[in-house]
């Protein structure tokens, strides 16, 4: 109301002047209603998806736990005020940097990963493509896999091999009374105990070293030692089908 008055008041030449100025505003506020679009750079820097994503792969192709990490990355970032790629800056007298917050020391990796990456995508347009982007860029190109709702229950049979530090599971056997074997919680709290959390458990009650299907069998006798794999009994009926066959996991 208040542009709006002051237009109306003013002389031809200061009209025109509050158009524009009207006019840069709308403009500025335009970004907030922009939607993300996978060809933003097709014209600024036809080859950077490529280059992202063939710098990706070869890291993965290097070290396979990576495409993980970049994932993890990505999600840290993400969480703290927004996809910003902030999580790469270092630290500075002024600042704090991210990577050395709790969550994220001595735990997140990948950063080498992106930084070659960026390095190779500014060898070829300069100053175009933001490290956010190409955070988010190596993230899906980490990922995406085509996987379906069915073969995610497959690859969840891989907790069969592996341990768990006690932290990601104590809450699950000492406050749930619903969705766990009160004989396998009890088992579990005498080696966690309530003030360790780096206690490492076996994910399965079978065995750590090799593949097994009864992983997808104590899920649904509750006896899933995570969260996560209780939690596909809850949601997904292909865990009772890969569960009840021996060999369907190797199947899929």
């Amino acid at each position: 109301m208040g542009l709006v008055a002051v237009c109306s008041r003013s002389t031809s030449r200061s009209s025109y002047a509050c158009i524009m100025v009207t006019m840069m505003l709308l403009h500025a506020y335009m970004p907030c209603e922009a939607h993300l679009s996978s060809t933003f750079y097709d014209k600024m820097c036809p080859n950077a998806l490529n280059t992202i994503r063939t710098s990706i792969r070869t890291a993965v192709s290097s070290e396979r736990r990576m495409a993980a990490s970049l994932i993890r990355l990505h999600f840290h970032d993400c969480f703290v005020q927004g996809c910003d790629a902030s999580i790469l800056l270092d630290e500075a007298a002024s600042a704090t940097s991210e990577r050395n917050a709790l969550q994220n020391l001595r735990s997140a990796r990948g950063y080498e990963v992106i930084e070659v990456a960026k390095s190779q995508v500014e060898s070829i347009c300069p100053g175009v493509v933001s490290c956010a982007d190409i955070l988010a860029v190596a993230a899906r190109d980490a990922s995406v896999a085509g996987l379906s709702a069915r073969d995610m229950v497959a690859l969840s049979g891989s907790h069969t091999i592996g341990q768990a530090q006690c932290v990601t599971f104590r809450d699950r056997i000492y406050n749930n009374a619903s969705d766990i074997d009160a004989g396998f919680a009890s088992t579990r709290k005498r080696r966690c105990p309530t003030n360790d959390g780096n206690v490492i458990w076996r994910l399965s009650i079978w065995c750590t070293k090799f593949f097994r299907q009864q992983l997808l069998q104590e899920s649904n006798s509750k006896k899933g030692l995570l969260e996560s794999d209780q939690g596909y009994k809850e949601v997904c009926s292909s865990i009772t089908r890969f569960g009840s066959k021996v060999g369907r996991p190797f199947e899929n």
